[in-house]
């Protein structure tokens, strides 16, 4: 029963760690896409991620 409890909540937190990847590299993604957008405008880009 204990060791089922654990696998179960093993999995849970795979899924979480998944998720959590999957969103920090669409962030990374989109930070990057942005940075290749306003390369002529640098102080633009720091304006907008702060």
């Amino acid at each position: 029963m204990l060791r089922l409890h654990k696998n179960r909540a093993r999995l849970a937190t795979e899924k979480i760690m998944e998720k959590e990847e999957t969103k920090s590299r669409a962030i990374l993604s989109l930070i990057i896409l942005h940075a290749i957008f306003c390369r002529k405008t640098q102080s633009d880009f720091y304006v907008t991620t702060a």
